[in-house]
């Protein structure tokens, strides 16, 4: 829920449409509860193997924010466009977590 507030806030001060901002908050509030579902996503798992899920996350946002700022577009894009990425890894990992006949 925090982290909707502040993506709405950011989204405010760098003067996004009145329609997006409301689309905002849902995505940013919808990654916080896939993420809290699955806090490993974001520190990893407790094994000694290597953290695929977690490696995933950082260089997929890696480059999907270097992508974005590559592009001309305006500051409130890149608001939604990191939040469209870090919510398509949350619930893809949360999708394949409940089907364990995929592992």
């Amino acid at each position: 829920m925090v982290a909707a507030l502040v993506a709405v806030g950011v989204a405010l001060l760098v003067d996004a449409p009145t329609v997006v901002v409301p689309q905002i908050a849902v995505l940013y509030a919808a990654t916080g509860y896939y993420t809290a579902r699955h806090p490993d996503v974001l520190h990893g798992g407790d094994g000694p193997r290597p953290d695929w899920t977690a490696g995933a996350l950082g260089g997929g946002l890696t480059f999907a924010l270097v992508g974005l700022t590559t592009v001309d577009a305006p500051p409130w894009l890149y608001v939604y466009g990191f939040g469209l990425a870090v919510f398509g890894v949350a619930v893809g990992v949360a999708w394949a977590r409940s089907r364990p006949q995929l592992a």
